[in-house]
């Protein structure tokens, strides 16, 4: 090559890669180690008593610790914040002894009365917490809850959790519970470092106390994980940095941990190839197929993919005209073909779900067979309901999140609908950040996708979305009988015969009622390049510990 042409290739190469690494994707020789993760969604709260939403899970894990924490790998509960725990010959009474030497960001010593103050203030209905009823296992805390949702002043002791001192907390539930110690490893049940928030402590005209949601940012935001919050620009990035006091400080290897979110599928992938982006949380679903037929093995093991710990499904509005009647919800269960929607739509070979909870996923519960396609018998039913050959039924809308895949899943069931039931049906697309609240808040839907990867190895993650009084029944589902089958498997000691309640629930559910209309178990997973990032494990539950994140 002559000179003249070799300048200004190497002029154009240099700005390359200063523009790369002014980006962030680059990190130069003695830069800080720093590694940029984009999620789809934006971060909705940092509130560990509120968050429902994966990516809030995910981030609030780098930021806190609980009790326990998860294997990165198996996601088994491991210590955390507890060294140890002792458990009671009848395994309702947990004794945590909490480590000396964990420290909250800003220096103090985490102590038993911060979980305490924590769970007593997740119990409260003014935080409205979606995930309140995980501490119903506690023994007091339901009625400790449902005496305040009343107006009363209960006394917090009637609750069994006791800070006997600064590092031991004993835990007293009101039946056996398998999964307790997977919960001590969850968002709800982390701590909270109540004098850092006590300036923002709001106290109404009848005496509710609740807090100005302005001490989840920084820098008044104080956690005990392996991260602190050292910046979070709205719209544009979290940046989280290690945490001086942080007990395990030595495993923590990422200097800097920028969070973005990029909702349009090719503008992450765009991000990801020029790296300015080093892990997407999500595989684009659009792409998925073409990104998996990728021959070049270079290629291919960019993409973490599996199946994983969650349902894909529509939800009915089960307050709403028609469809408060079950025979309408159940005619629209039985003439929807889900082979032809995993074969033809999302195309990525997801096993089709007649039931809510994945088939296998929880050892030793044995899953009831759910609704597969039958035509005649959904003619039938809407017929019985006073919709012969679907006249009289208004149009039902459908509502998701403006993506390519749910948009065309959502217009494969109104075909099918129309074609099988002649029931017309009209849609309605909005972007991710209105969806959550039309939905979830304003319940202001007909039927609306829905999805939900388990949270703790038990069917009630999943059974519990239709129990009437739970934070995460969008559809406003009541059911007397189901609920009455779910206490009954709360108290019931022989781990055995409770899974036989719950699949007895479950039956109820996805056979009978329909509140929901199950579709497929979810393949999910990450891309990123596995030569250069290690840490950044694809789990079942996709509770991935970004503590454990680090550059090769």
């Amino acid at each position: 090559m002559s000179r003249v042409l070799l300048i200004p290739s190497l002029l154009l190469l240099a700005l390359a890669v200063l523009c790369f690494a002014l980006s962030g994707g680059g990190v130069r020789a003695g830069a800080p180690r720093t590694i940029t993760i984009a999620n789809a969604d934006e971060i909705k709260t940092l509130d560990v008593g509120r968050m429902s939403w994966m990516a809030d899970i995910r981030t609030a894990m780098a930021l806190w610790e609980g009790l326990l924490a998860y294997d990165p790998v198996t996601v088994k509960p491991v210590p955390g914040t507890a060294a140890s725990w002792d458990i009671s010959p009848d395994l309702r009474t947990y004794t945590f002894h909490l480590r000396p030497e964990a420290k909250w960001s800003n220096g103090d010593p985490v102590t038993a009365a911060d979980f305490e103050f924590a769970w007593k203030r997740v119990l409260t209905p003014a935080t409205g917490a979606d995930y309140i009823e995980l501490l119903y296992t506690i023994d007091g805390a339901k009625e400790y809850a449902e005496a305040l949702g009343r107006g009363e002043k209960p006394d917090f002791s009637t609750v069994a959790v006791r800070a006997v001192d600064a590092h031991t907390l004993v835990v007293r539930l009101k039946f056996p519970c398998s999964y307790f110690l997977d919960l001590c490893a969850f968002p709800p049940l982390f701590p909270l470092n109540e004098a850092a928030m006590r300036p923002f402590l709001l106290t109404d005209s009848k005496g509710v106390q609740s807090y100005n949601g302005i001490w989840t940012r920084p820098p008044h935001l104080v956690t005990n994980g392996p991260y602190y919050l050292a910046d979070w620009k709205f719209k544009e990035y979290l940046l989280l940095e290690p945490n001086a006091h942080y007990w395990d400080r030595g495993n923590v290897k990422t200097d800097r941990l920028i969070i973005k979110a990029i909702s349009d599928p090719r503008a992450a992938l765009l991000a990801f190839d020029s790296g300015t982006v080093d892990c997407l949380t999500f595989v684009p679903q659009q792409f998925i197929e073409d990104l998996l037929a990728q021959k070049d093995p270079e290629k291919r093991r960019l993409i973490h993919y599996q199946p994983v710990f969650g349902s894909y499904y529509f939800e009915f509005n089960c307050t709403r005209g028609p469809l408060q009647d079950k025979r309408v919800r159940k005619a629209l269960c039985l003439a929807v073909d889900r082979q032809k929607i995993v074969d033809d739509v999302t195309r990525m070979h997801q096993k089709p779900l007649g039931v809510i909870v994945p088939p296998g996923a929880i050892p030793g519960y044995v899953s009831p067979q759910g609704l597969g396609m039958d035509i005649p018998e959904a003619r039938r039913l809407l017929a019985e309901a006073g919709y012969p050959g679907g006249r009289g039924l208004p149009p039902l809308e459908v509502l998701f999140n403006n993506e390519a895949i749910h948009s065309q899943i959502a217009m494969a069931l109104g075909q099918m609908w129309k074609n099988n039931l002649n029931v017309d049906v009209t849609y309605r697309g909005i972007e991710r950040g209105s969806f959550g609240p039309e939905r979830r808040e304003a319940h202001n839907f007909d039927i609306a996708r829905g999805g939900w990867y388990g949270d703790y190895p038990d069917p009630t993650t999943w059974l519990d979305l239709a129990k009437s009084t739970n934070g995460n029944n969008d559809g406003r589902f009541s059911s007397p009988a189901y609920d009455g089958l779910l206490e009954a498997a709360a108290k019931e000691a022989n781990p055995s015969k409770r899974l036989a309640i719950l699949s007895e629930a479950e039956k109820l559910l996805v056979t009978d009622e329909c509140p929901f209309l199950p579709l497929y178990q979810y393949g999910d997973g990450y891309m990123y390049d596995d030569r250069k990032i290690s840490g950044f494990d694809v789990n079942v539950r996709l509770l991935t510990q970004l503590k454990w994140i680090a550059r090769k």
